[in-house]
């Protein structure tokens, strides 16, 4: 357990690991003491040199996701995703990453790569546009806007410049601050679980594993959602499914998909009453 008591510039906030009690002025907000306080060594040396490599590509980057969603929880932080304005390939020809180890890269615009012994996800800031319920989507190079407001949940669409000159200041669109304040999961479009149904999944892991609540109209988007399950490839359920069982209380998660009828969507005789 710990309190952590931090100035942020432009903004104030006190963690208290065991409420989870904050309180954010998000005017001209700025979480570089998070970062610094938050994150080891390592993680702020790889965000340092990839803000650099960015920057003398003269485009912008970004931590996203999770990884800032964590970080104003106080929770630990174990993954680094990346959100970039270009083809994430092209940071890796950059003197600032030239000690970079390329992991993979996907047709999708994005790359894993190794620095400073951290393995960092950088994706390609994009739009997406779902052609068919359940399908994975066409995707289109676009700006930090439009790359925000393809994800999941408000939750999730926080992002933090990695720029030197502006270096943690918080772009919140949907006004995601409030949600984590009230933890609450809220989907940031009404069409988002009929375009890709997994989210239904995630909403139950993110439930189970902040002890966050959905908000009415996200709840009854899922209910309202559940044939689209049955839309998705047998690959698609399984590898949510797997994820479930990483999860510390996999029994909570499928409780809950149990109780919005998303179990009987994928197996109609499965018996759950166990778990």
């Amino acid at each position: 357990a710990y309190d952590i008591s931090l100035c942020l510039v432009g903004a104030e906030m006190c963690i208290r690991d065991s409420s989870r009690i904050f309180s954010i002025c998000r005017l001209n907000m700025n979480i570089s003491n998070l970062l610094a306080n938050l994150l080891d060594s390592k993680q702020q040396s790889a965000l340092r040199s990839i803000g650099g490599s960015a920057q003398s590509l003269g485009v912008r980057a970004f931590l996203v996701g999770g990884s800032v969603r964590d970080l104003i929880l106080g929770r630990p932080v174990s993954d680094i995703d990346i959100s970039v304005e270009c083809r994430p390939e092209k940071l890796l020809k950059t003197p600032e990453l030239k000690d970079a180890l390329l992991v993979s890269s996907s047709e999708f615009g994005t790359v894993k790569f190794n620095i400073y012994d951290e393995l960092i996800d950088v994706a390609m800031a994009r739009s997406e546009v779902y052609t068919e319920p359940g399908m994975l989507p066409e995707v289109r190079p676009s700006d930090i806007g439009s790359d925000l407001s393809r994800r999941d949940f408000t939750i999730n669409s926080i992002a933090v410049s990695l720029s030197p000159e502006n270096w943690g200041e918080v772009f919140d669109i949907f006004d995601a601050i409030s949600d984590l304040r009230s933890k609450t999961i809220r989907v940031i479009h009404p069409k988002s679980f009929m375009d890709d149904p997994t989210r239904i999944f995630r909403a139950a892991r993110y439930m189970a594993r902040l002890d966050f609540v959905l908000n009415l109209e996200t709840q009854n988007l899922i209910l309202g959602s559940l044939k689209s399950v049955r839309n998705l490839s047998g690959v698609r359920i399984s590898n949510e499914l797997s994820k479930i069982f990483l999860e510390t209380d996999p029994g909570k998660v499928i409780r809950l998909l149990e109780s919005w009828g998303v179990m009987r969507c994928i197996y109609e005789s499965l018996d759950t009453s166990l778990i």
